[in-house]
């Protein structure tokens, strides 16, 4: 009861400070104009003599309302010293005089205070203070950012004006985001504006997004930089004397540059990764601000010309050309001309003229024709066809409604829109469904696994709502798992388990991105099609014996067996399979992941073999395959060393691309080679090499430490099997895939120290060191006077 006492009065102070400052404001405006100083002055001073007696009022809640002094300006019917109550210009509430009147609050000097009322007091005279330094601040004249037009050396203090201006107010995005639009103009304002047209967005998140974009355009360090030189350039003219006026007008011009640009020379991390042209972001910037979606739902998007203006010229005679060339091969082949105009057919349809154990496989179904062309850009993809589809009828032409197969733009549109319907679909469809469409899609095939089957049947569930949204579905599901499989409608699954009968039958094999994936054993399997290539040995005899063969002529005799052989051995690749997962299915939980990967090499090839290593929290121990390459060696004669000093470049890179596309936390990397020559090339600190080896040894030291490297003998080492090749027969049971027992062991282990090399001094890639001496050349002066060597003549001299 105390606390809601204190409340009430708190609530009544405030309300009455209100009505106080109302009346104030009223007799300022009615008053003659007073100084700002002495206003303000007498404003706290009042304001402080209220705090103060409501202070000793709340400490008596039943006494009586204290009379305040009214001035001049409050005089209506009385006079200028005359005193009313407060609760004749506003109520004073009281308690209801039904409930027991008690004296919540005594003074102190009566009886102490409990640590509850201590608190009400605290509070009470914390929102006095408050409404007091409010009153201060209104009294001060507004402050308003200046309005941004695109100068990146400007948008740090703009926007913490911004934000200092928002601060205490209490606003909705949508509001911040029109303030937004207020204080911009230029190309700023049209990103803005182009934000703003995304009513469909959740507001938080499309300010938050607006906000990154405006920095990531005009607080850029590149942008700074070229920001900074174009006004240097353009300041004045110096010259190469004047540095003290260039660095005044630096001064003067840029003020807090330095503080603003200061992260442009920063040393950043060594990054090789190919970024975005400013075709891309021009490309990105008009599918953001005029991707929408059309009255059936689909997403609408124009074609990404590099101009606006684009006259494209007539080829109507190269159209029809084309178009009686294609049937004239019809007449070579039926089944062409069935397949083409059951396709035509479809076209000319209304609207369109691995980690975890439980994988799932999809696809979306008709992906280029769910995406809508302007209506502006339609007749771009005009084309000539039959009317109504029969070849009897007149040759038309038909304006493309939707974007065309085979257009160099339509990948990129149809990944951008659905990675957009993504991310507008997170919050109500979850942030499993938005990674599952922007990390596990290529293109329009999806593949993702997870620990449980009502996890991958929900990830499922949630994906095909969200994109139905823009009127994506997905179909040809389909799952290792048979719980997940009989989950899926019938028309979604895949047509080899559409009909299957899962307690009889066992599942089939699937493509995945073109890899065969058996559902029944999880794994990545082979098949392996020889088509009989055509050999005629006299073809070439009639050459001559020593005329060497041509590409395409057949082989000779000599050669034909070995060719034979190795061809008739690739169909043992059929027995040869891949885990899909990383680990088993009874493993466990993972509380530890390795990468270890084997570089080696020979005088014909080079080769690298990565594993993952993980280690279950009941210490078991699995090795999977993860990656693995082999290289021809360069045609032109390159010694050994170097060669092996290639293959840690191989491996170094090949971890790096695997540690970006894994979605896993690596506790460690380690590397093995079984040269210590290339081993003391990369643990070298102070030897200088020639810029074959030292280059290669830049790149390795820039992805890989030294002390990541590790020496293991040559029977030891899974590479060797590629620098020195093994059949196919062979391949299914060899440590090229299960990686070399050592690996297995518990650590530590004799491979698993660092050994150190000793660079050998006589190695010829090593740089010999030069010792140089300094001579200094001191001139005795003679008899003859200096000033003689100054002058050119006698009579100069005189």
């Amino acid at each position: 009861m105390a606390v809601l006492a204190a409340e009430k009065l708190a609530a009544i102070a405030d309300a009455k400070l209100t009505a106080i400052e109302r009346s104030m404001e009223e007799e300022e405006e009615r008053s003659h104009p007073l100084s700002r100083a002495s206003t303000t002055e007498d404003t706290g001073r009042r304001t402080q003599a209220w705090v103060n007696e409501t202070t000793h009022i709340t400490d008596k809640p039943n006494a009586m309302p204290p009379e305040v002094p009214v001035t001049s300006g409050l005089k209506r019917n009385y006079d200028g010293n005359t005193t009313v109550p407060i609760n004749l210009t506003m109520p004073m509430h009281r308690l209801p005089q039904e409930r027991p009147k008690s004296n919540q609050y005594t003074p102190l000097s009566q009886t102490p205070k409990t640590s509850g009322e201590i608190e009400c007091l605290e509070a009470i005279v914390a929102t006095n203070k408050q409404l007091t330094a409010s009153l201060a601040r209104q009294s001060l004249p507004k402050c308003h950012p200046y309005t941004f037009g695109g100068d990146a050396t400007l948008f740090h203090p703009w926007k913490s004006a911004f934000k200092a201006m928002l601060q205490n107010a209490n606003i909705s995005p949508d509001q911040e985001i029109n303030y937004l639009q207020q204080y911009t103009k230029g190309d700023p304002q049209k990103l803005v504006d182009s934000y703003r047209k995304r009513q469909y967005r959740e507001p938080t998140s499309l300010l938050q997004e607006a906000w990154s974009e405006l920095e990531k355009r005009f607080r850029n360090s590149a942008v700074i930089t070229n920001t900074l030189l174009k006004k240097l350039s353009g300041a004045a003219k110096f010259s190469e004397r004047e540095a003290e006026k260039l660095q005044f007008v630096i001064k003067e011009e840029y003020g807090g540059g330095e503080q603003i640009a200061s992260d442009v020379y920063r040393t950043t991390p060594h990054n090789n990764e190919v970024s975005l042209s400013q075709e891309d972001h021009k490309f990105l910037e008009i599918m953001s601000c005029t991707a929408h979606k059309s009255s059936q739902g689909n997403w609408e998007m124009p074609l990404p010309f590099h101009k606006s203006n684009v006259v494209i010229p007539n080829n109507r005679s190269q159209a029809v050309s084309h178009l009686y060339g294609l049937l004239h091969s019809f007449k070579r082949n039926a089944q062409l001309e069935r397949d083409y105009f059951v396709f035509m057919g479809k076209i000319l349809e209304p609207g369109h003229a691995a980690q975890e154990n439980v994988a799932l496989l999809c696809d979306v179904e008709q992906m280029f024709p769910s995406f809508y062309v302007n209506p502006e850009h339609r007749d771009y993809l005009r084309f000539l066809w039959f009317k109504d589809n029969d070849p009897l009828k007149e040759v038309v032409e038909y304006p493309m409604l939707v974007h065309l197969f085979g257009n160099v733009s339509s990948p990129v549109i149809a990944t951008f829109s659905m990675r957009k319907t993504a991310k507008d679909g997170e919050e109500k469809f979850g942030a499993a469904a938005r990674e599952f469409v922007c990390n596990d899609f290529c293109v329009d095939d999806g593949l993702t696994s997870h620990a449980t089957d009502q996890e991958t049947i929900e990830l499922l569930k949630n994906t095909q709502a969200m994109l139905a949204t823009a009127q994506l579905r997905l179909h040809k599901v389909v799952s290792n798992s048979i719980t997940v499989m009989e989950a899926i409608p019938l028309d979604n699954r895949g047509k080899s388990v559409r009909n299957l009968d899962f307690s009889h039958n066992s599942l089939p094999t699937e493509r995945s991105l073109g890899v065969p994936w058996d559902l029944e054993s999880d794994s990545f399997t082979f098949h392996i099609t020889l088509p009989e290539p055509p050999f005629t040995p006299s073809d070439h005899g009639k050459k001559g014996s020593d005329t060497p063969p041509g590409w395409d002529d057949p082989l000779p005799n000599e050669l034909m067996h070995q060719w034979q052989s190795w061809r008739d051995a690739l169909i043992n690749l059929e027995i040869v399979s891949v885990p899909r997962c990383y680990h088993p299915k009874d493993f466990g939980c993972v509380v530890r992941s390795e990468i270890h990967s084997f570089s080696d090499a020979s005088k014909d090839r080079i080769g690298v073999v990565t594993y993952l290593l993980h280690v279950s929290e009941s210490g078991n121990v699995n090795v999977a395959f993860l990656f693995g390459q082999a290289r021809m060696a360069p045609l032109q004669p390159t010694t050994i060393p170097r060669l092996e000093l290639c293959s840690p470049v191989l491996s170094s890179q090949s971890v790096k691309k695997l540690l970006e596309e894994l979605n896993l936390p690596i506790h460690e990397v380690v590397f093995y080679t079984d040269s210590k020559v290339a081993l003391g090339y990369i643990q070298n600190d102070s030897r200088r090499f020639y810029a074959y080896v030292a280059n290669r040894v830049q790149i390795i030291r820039s992805i890989s430490d030294p002390t990541q490297w590790r020496y293991v003998g040559t029977t030891l080492n899974s590479v060797d099997l590629a620098t020195k090749g093994v059949t196919a027969e062979h391949l299914k049971d060899s440590r090229w895939l299960h990686g070399p027992e050592f690996l297995r062991e518990a650590s530590p282990n004799p491979i698993s120290t660092v050994e150190t090399i000793t660079l050998d001094l006589q190695d010829p890639e090593v740089r010999g060191q030069v010792t140089t001496y300094t001579t200094v050349v001191v001139t005795i002066p003679g008899l003859v006077a200096e000033r003689f060597s100054r002058f050119s003549s006698f009579t100069s001299l005189r």
